[in-house]
């Protein structure tokens, strides 16, 4: 093997590597991210109210926020429980991941947020840049 054919492998070789490492750590991030998903959806079911749901989440110590609209606005305030940081590429350094429990209001309120809203979705969310100034 002459040695340019040598220098043109050893190229495709740390191209392949810069190229399979990241991939790698995306799809590992995104199965656990999943799997978290999916541990909730196994006892949290769509038309739980959301004091149920709220319930669950304390009862575990498990923090949360509120957010309007991580999916189709429903007329109420989704619950999200984070579950990680990724990176998320050349613009955008860093993006949060949630679990989103989506709800919908039974009932107007002025407020977004009431205890008989119901689940009707559980998905997962990513924030905007965290690092944008």
């Amino acid at each position: 093997m002459t040695r340019s054919k040598r220098w043109v492998l050893v190229l495709a070789f740390v191209t392949a590597i810069c190229v399979l490492v990241p991939l790698v750590g995306f799809a590992r991030g995104e199965v656990q991210y999943h799997r978290r998903m999916n541990d909730f959806a196994k006892v949290l079911k769509p038309g739980m109210k959301r004091v149920e749901v709220e319930a669950y989440l304390r009862s575990q110590n498990i923090d949360f926020g509120r957010e309007c609209c991580s999916g189709t606005k429903l007329g109420a305030m989704d619950d999200l429980v984070e579950v990680g940081h990724k990176k998320a590429g050349l613009i955008c350094i860093e993006r949060s991941v949630y679990v989103a429990f989506q709800f919908a209001a039974v009932e107007p309120n002025d407020k977004w947020v009431a205890d008989s809203d119901r689940l009707v979705n559980i998905d997962l969310y990513r924030s905007v840049c965290l690092d944008l100034p």
